[in-house]
């Protein structure tokens, strides 16, 4: 009797179902033979890496989205001590002091999963295209990709330089935008120093900003997965992979 047992763990990601159920039912010989040989063991490791990936990113994304909601309700419930605050130049003290520390932890973690489900998704696609189609697959193929799809992938660059100036440089802090007629807060900013004034648009990032890496990979993923089911029919018409 061994001495652990392993989690079961089920992402329920089923991004690759219909890649899985093409290969599956292909009539192409050289891609029936491309996924039961022995390089397949390799794709399906990191087949289920990506998996997991996705389903950590996502909740991830909803811790930061319960906490996000929990803040504005205190900003709500604080209006008038906030309003002060705007108007002296002061910072707020939470009451719920945690809550801000517990925000910056949802925000590390999701850069930091953000970007290694896109370094780790990457891997899986080079190496199910050259297990696959026999052909080698670099990271500016998958950009093109997503390009030639109509997509915008500067969102991989702002993942990159977030990941790097927070791994590597300083701390992220947290900043709340008011539109001048309202005393809601209007947008959370995410600042990438510790700055006296937010004068220089450099110095945050805005949440919308990272709206759009979370929306950019997924938009990402369905258009690799349609590349993918399209060049797998290719192969289905033309013949065995180049």
């Amino acid at each position: 009797m061994q001495d652990y047992i392993f989690f079961d763990f089920r992402p329920r990601i089923t991004w690759l179902y219909p890649i899985w159920n093409a290969l599956n039912v292909t009539t192409n010989k050289a891609l029936r033979e491309a996924r039961s040989k022995g390089d397949a063991t390799a794709l399906g490791d990191r087949a289920i890496a990506v998996a997991t990936k996705l389903a950590i990113l996502g909740t991830v994304v909803g811790r930061f989205n319960s906490d996000y909601s929990k803040l504005l309700k205190l900003a709500t419930d604080d209006a008038e001590r906030i309003q002060v605050n705007r108007e002296t130049g002061t910072v707020w003290s939470l009451v719920n002091e945690r809550l801000a520390y517990e925000l910056l932890a949802d925000i590390d973690a999701f850069i930091f999963e953000a970007r290694s489900t896109y370094e780790i998704l990457g891997k899986f696609l080079v190496t199910f295209y050259k297990v696959i189609f026999n052909q080698v697959l670099t990271e500016e193929d998958l950009r093109a990709i997503l390009r030639d799809g109509g997509l915008d992938v500067e969102w991989t660059t702002l993942l990159r330089d977030e990941r790097v100036l927070f791994f590597h440089e300083t701390a992220p802090w947290l900043a709340l935008k008011f539109d001048d007629e309202k005393s809601e807060p209007h947008e959370l900013l995410i600042v990438r120093g510790n700055v006296k004034t937010l004068d220089d648009p450099e110095s945050f990032a805005r949440l919308a900003d990272y709206n759009g890496i979370y929306s950019g990979l997924a938009n990402g993923l369905g258009k690799l997965q349609r590349h993918i089911l399209a060049e797998i029919d290719r192969y289905e018409k033309s013949g065995a992979p180049n």
